[in-house]
């Protein structure tokens, strides 16, 4: 978006290509200038959804000179902002689940250096860290039934060193050990 033009005489019709995107801005009479007046000679992008178009400015001020992100969900456009101070200068993950869209940072102090996963049960999206003090250095399973989601964690004191099966009927999990003590 650097290279966004601005716009100094009317058209009726104005052709904006930049970075591969062609947008198309549409010539008010009243307004005259309104590339200049609306977007204080920033970058302006046109951002379409459904049946509504609306126009969205980044400038210093709103964006902090830091990386503008544009997330749409459903009939409904946000703009988050990337800078230091939000994600501490650590990786990014944008979960959209229905309408909703929310930021996760992942850093070191939430997550503690281990896997993360994310697992998302219709309208919610939780995150799950999975190092030795949760799991014990054994093997996690995530299992998602309706809308709860369970870590089963698969090691010697849980099913006495023997295969386990997971069954689920309806909202419940149960956990079946098949050993030579269960079948005689």
């Amino acid at each position: 978006m650097s290279d966004f033009p601005v716009i100094s005489y009317p058209s009726d019709a104005i052709l904006i290509k930049c970075q591969k995107l062609l947008l198309l801005a549409h010539y008010d009479s009243v307004d005259h200038s309104f590339i200049a007046a609306t977007a204080k000679r920033e970058h302006v992008v046109f951002v379409t959804v459904g049946y509504y178009t609306s126009i969205y400015t980044i400038n210093a001020a709103t964006a902090k000179r830091e990386s503008v992100v544009f997330v749409t969900v459903g009939y409904y456009t946000s703009i988050y902002t990337i800078n230091a101070a939000t994600v501490k200068h650590e990786p990014v993950v944008f979960v959209t689940v229905g309408y909703n869209t929310s930021i996760y940072t992942i850093n070191a102090a939430t997550v503690k250096r281990e896997p993360v996963v994310f697992v998302t049960v219709r309208y919610c999206t939780s995150i799950y860290t999975i190092n030795a003090a949760t799991v014990k250095g054994e093997p996690a399973v995530s299992i998602t039934v309706g809308y709860c989601t369970s870590i089963y964690t698969i090691n010697a004191a849980t099913v006495k060193g023997e295969p386990a099966v997971f069954v689920t009927v309806g909202y419940c999990t149960s956990i079946y050990t098949i050993n030579a003590t269960n079948f005689k």
